[in-house]
């Protein structure tokens, strides 16, 4: 009763090992992404503190939006904005209006929705208005650099 137990396994890698290309693929993610600027549209604190994290060891600039007005209010003023990070639920403007106010200034710049709730309704929503990509929360860490990179790097 009490007692705790450590052992060590030996593990050696090859070429061919599928942790080694993962780790390679999540590295290379990584680094496509240093340099960039992301927005950031998340109204709740922690959200938007644990994507910071996410992207914090990737050297990209992050700008924080707290509402759908901010978001196109920083768009509008910062068009050297690489890919946005939207969230739908927000005070003021909700996120899929920020979207259609953002696509009236540009059509090409890739945009990232992502909620709470994984709906069929609210991802179909999502991307008639303008949305590039549905990703629903939590957000896993590599998952979200392999999409940034897909489209940004």
């Amino acid at each position: 009763k009490g007692s705790t137990f450590y052992f060590t396994l030996p593990c050696t890698l090859d070429e061919s090992s599928e942790i080694l290309h993962e780790t390679k693929r999540f590295n290379n993610n990584k680094d496509r992404l240093a340099g960039k600027t992301i927005l950031v549209a998340e109204d709740v604190v922690s959200n938007y503190q644990l994507l910071n994290a996410f992207l914090s060891q990737s050297q990209v600039n992050v700008l924080w939006a707290q509402n759908g007005v901010e978001a196109v209010d920083i768009f509008t003023k910062n068009r050297n904005i690489d890919i946005i990070l939207m969230d739908i639920q927000m005070p003021l403007m909700d996120g899929l209006m920020a979207l259609k106010k953002i696509r009236e200034i540009d059509t090409k710049i890739p945009v990232i929705v992502n909620s709470a709730f994984y709906k069929e309704e609210e991802m179909e929503k999502s991307l008639a208005s303008g949305c590039t990509e549905y990703m629903s929360k939590p957000l896993r860490k590599e998952d979200l650099l392999i999409k940034l990179s897909h489209y940004i790097g």
